[in-house]
């Protein structure tokens, strides 16, 4: 999408986008490793597809059917699909699994995850 705008100018793109990309292209030849860290993030996010920008977008704008619910108990939802992220770590899954699995859960041992 950057190279998009940088090519058509249409909109031009902000002045920080242009001073990154000069940046960039200035350690071309330098190994990723020996960049800085906003450098690195920057060359990161450029390789983000615009499609995943539009759609992230529409999540943030609630035009989407899907949505980020905590603390709520499900009743008003008929569907529910849970997604258990591993880079959450407020909770333990591999724990709540096997007590799922083995089904010796209890008050006690569900706290924080129930």
């Amino acid at each position: 999408m950057i190279d998009h705008l940088k090519t058509t100018k249409r909109p031009l793109p902000p002045d920080r986008i242009i001073r990154r990309e000069e940046e960039l292209l200035s350690f071309i030849d330098t190994p990723k490793e020996e960049w800085s860290s906003t450098l690195q993030r920057y060359n990161k996010l450029r390789e983000i597809e615009y499609k995943e920008v539009i759609e992230v977008t529409k999540f943030i704008e609630k035009q989407t059917p899907f949505a980020t619910q905590h603390s709520v108990k499900g009743a008003e939802f008929e569907n529910v699909l849970v997604v258990l992220g591993g880079g959450w770590n407020h909770y333990k899954w591999p724990q709540l699994l096997e007590l799922l699995e083995t089904k010796k859960l209890t008050k006690a041992n569900t706290k924080g995850f129930l």
